[in-house]
């Protein structure tokens, strides 16, 4: 090992020991934000330093702790996947998710380390990488957390192992969509501190643009004459029926106001209305 690098793990360490003396979740968030996020190793090492002292705290407080260390994790993914893509052995390892071919024991190796670090591999359309599962994150502190927040957790697992969208297409259906506006809705009502809070609602407009504008490779509307299909109309009168009082329903009764305006055909101030959501 170069001494270098020997020297700046001994710091890590040294400062890490020291960090666990004494450490409020305000502490724990401020040292965890100025933490380097180069080696997937650090998530146990923060981890570690989470359950020594931050549970101590009351739940609203390792709630925002947890939610600190939860986008930590994501940090290093994404770094990590950067440096993965750019790996010279990339081909070899992807062998773990190609069927036409046995994944090759440096690919075995690697899903084991990648593991042994408490993340996952995952793929999207032939292509690995590392991902996170919030439930697993968590797994450790569940006792400590607020029940909201379980919630919330259980649901960001789900998303993230069944993603509603890839390549263009939705992957899940109406109803599925509706089901995790409905959960965000609920969190965004229901919990009483702000952690998470802006993305809760990030997720619904993300969930409720899905579900009134599809997406190119799955329309809710007919190509050629830029009606809307029956069977969407139908689930958005539902919607209405069945959730008039949710900010869901309420914004599905909007938007089926305004489709009738435009005899329930896709013009451009549905267009702009929908742009909006997103913005």
């Amino acid at each position: 090992m170069k001494p270098t690098l020997f020297f700046a793990i001994l710091f890590f360490l040294i400062c890490s020991f020291g960090y666990a003396q004494e450490l409020s979740p305000l502490t724990f968030i401020e040292r965890l934000n100025t933490s380097p996020v180069d080696r997937l190793e650090l998530y146990s090492d923060w981890t570690s330093v989470l359950e020594k002292e931050v549970v101590k705290s009351d739940s609203l407080q390792t709630d925002k702790a947890l939610w600190a260390l939860l986008n930590f994790k994501t940090y290093l993914c994404n770094n990590f996947n950067v440096k993965l893509w750019e790996r010279s052995d990339y081909e070899d390892l992807n062998s773990l998710v190609i069927t036409s071919i046995p994944a090759s024991p440096k690919a075995i190796a690697f899903e084991e380390y990648v593991k042994s670090k408490g993340f996952t591999i995952a793929s999207s359309e032939g292509s690995i990488y590392v991902q996170i599962d919030p439930v697993k994150v968590s797994t450790r502190f569940r006792r400590f957390l607020s029940r909201e927040f379980k919630r919330l957790l259980d649901e960001l697992s789900i998303e993230i192992r069944e993603p509603e969208t890839e390549d263009a297409s939705i992957l899940v259906s109406k109803n599925e969509l509706l089901r995790r506006a409905l959960s965000w809705e609920h969190f965004i009502k229901n919990y009483p501190g702000e952690t998470a809070k802006e993305h809760a609602k990030s997720s619904h407009s993300w969930l409720m643009y899905l579900l009134m504008n599809g997406s190119e490779n799955s329309l809710n509307y007919d190509f050629a004459t830029k009606l809307y299909l029956d069977d969407h109309l139908e689930f958005f009168r539902e919607i209405g029926l069945n959730y008039p009082s949710t900010d869901t329903g309420k914004r599905i009764i909007s938007f089926m106001k305004l489709l009738a305006k435009n005899e329930y055909r896709r013009t451009k101030e549905i267009e702009v209305f929908l742009k909006k959501l997103m913005n």
